[in-house]
């Protein structure tokens, strides 16, 4: 009797220890994969909300179809926001709330149109059951959108965090250069100024400035206007103020970037350089310095 009580108890402890182990396996893998649950659970929350005011206004209210979609488009919007920055990206800030709900607009706007034309030319040119296709395009669509909250509307404080980490606290003002190679006579740094930058030039350039990048042009205008979007995205949250030293096809990327992440740009450029017309009015807002 007691070999046989000692049995059980073993045999318990044991399967207590395998469940404990399992749990703290299972809470290990939700706290690894927490931001991704949370992006689920908050758009699964707004589609809800949608759904639930359709009904309220519309069949139990008797509401106008149109009126009562756009009301529950708009709530669940909202909904959807809120929990995605303060929940899901833990984004406290609300300086740059405006800018950020723009972007988050023209996010959902693209998925709707991306969607639809998804959809269409899997069925109509594939011939894809039209219930797969819808489900193939949401994981799409889901995976860029996470993306772009990620990376793009609500990156500023974490990239900051790990900015401030690594370089320490800002003694003194930042800025992030932009530059052709055959415009280097023309800078003239500060000394109560930090530098960093890109050099936008042929392979094969060489400069003695520290903490700059070589950006070595491509005969493909789209892939050179990538490259220098994405080392100047790379480096705006570091820098207080982006600086492009002339109007040419490193301007407009560089200015894309400032603008995205609330940052000063600065347009260093002569006189009769200036931009006018349609592209004035697409770089409208900058800071220009004329020499």
């Amino acid at each position: 009797m007691r070999s046989l009580g000692k049995r059980v108890r073993c045999q318990s402890l044991q399967g207590f220890k395998s469940l404990s182990f399992r749990m703290d396996y299972l809470l290990n893998l939700l706290h690894k994969y927490k931001t991704y649950i949370k992006f689920g659970i908050s758009g699964t929350t707004a589609t809800i909300t949608d759904l639930f005011l359709l009904y309220i206004f519309h069949g139990i209210l008797g509401i106008g179809l149109i009126l009562s979609s756009s009301i529950a488009f708009v709530a669940a919007f909202l909904v959807s926001f809120y929990l995605q920055k303060f929940w899901t990206f833990r984004n406290p800030s609300t300086e740059k709330i405006p800018r950020q709900l723009s972007i988050y607009l023209f996010v959902g706007t693209t998925n709707l149109v991306l969607n639809a034309l998804i959809v269409h030319t899997a069925v109509r040119e594939f011939h894809i059951y039209y219930l797969l296709a819808q489900l193939v395009s949401t994981i799409l669509l889901s995976i860029w959108s996470f993306l772009m909250n990620k990376f793009v509307i609500f990156e500023k404080e974490q990239r900051e965090k790990k900015l401030k980490k690594k370089f320490g606290e800002r003694d003194k003002q930042r800025f992030f250069i932009l530059i052709n190679a055959q415009d280097l006579n023309e800078y003239k740094p500060a000394e109560d100024c930090e530098y960093r930058g890109i050099i936008f030039g042929d392979k094969g350039c060489k400069s003695e400035l520290p903490n700059f990048r070589l950006v070595v042009r491509s005969s493909n205008k789209f892939l050179n206007f990538i490259k220098i979007f994405y080392q100047t995205r790379k480096w705006i949250h570091w820098s207080d103020k982006v600086k492009c030293y002339g109007l040419n096809e490193i301007t407009l990327p560089g200015y894309a970037v400032a603008r995205l992440a609330g940052k000063r740009f600065i347009l260093q450029i002569k006189d009769e350089n200036r931009p006018k017309g349609w592209y004035r009015k697409i770089i409208r807002g900058m800071e220009e310095v004329v020499s």
